[in-house]
């Protein structure tokens, strides 16, 4: 029943990192909570052959342009940097980080839960990237 705008975004693997940039600047320039979904799922063949995806992933933010009492962690955003993606240490999130778009979000997700104080990349283009600053 939300009658608030909608936005619908797709930029091949760079999808999360775009969406997460228009919805930080969305919540900030206009004051209100934003709330960024990105999932992805293997496509049907013929499509399959061209853009193969290992599996499923979906991820939901609630971005705040001010911290609260339920503020898991405070973003800054830079873009475009130079620096190369970050990568996860287990095995299996790295396969889906880097098997699924949606999945480049994962490596946010795991500073956000380990409530430490971390710059976290995320590629764009293959040539420069975006910047989260994660402080808890």
């Amino acid at each position: 029943g939300s009658r608030h705008s909608a936005m619908s975004l797709s930029a091949f693997d760079d999808t999360f990192a775009a969406g997460l940039l228009e919805s930080s600047v969305q919540a900030v320039t206009e004051a209100i909570p934003v709330l960024l979904v990105c999932y992805d799922f293997p496509p049907l063949p013929p499509i399959a052959r061209h853009r193969p995806m290992d599996g499923p992933f979906g991820l939901a933010l609630l971005l705040q342009p001010e911290r609260d009492n339920n503020t898991l962690a405070g973003l800054e955003l830079r873009w475009p940097v130079a620096d190369t993606s970050t990568a996860l240490d287990d095995p299996d999130l790295e396969a889906l980080r880097l098997g699924n778009p949606a999945g480049r979000g994962l490596p946010l997700l795991a500073a956000v839960a380990r409530r430490e104080r971390t710059p976290v990349v995320l590629e764009w283009n293959g040539c420069r990237g975006l910047r989260i600053d994660v402080a808890p």
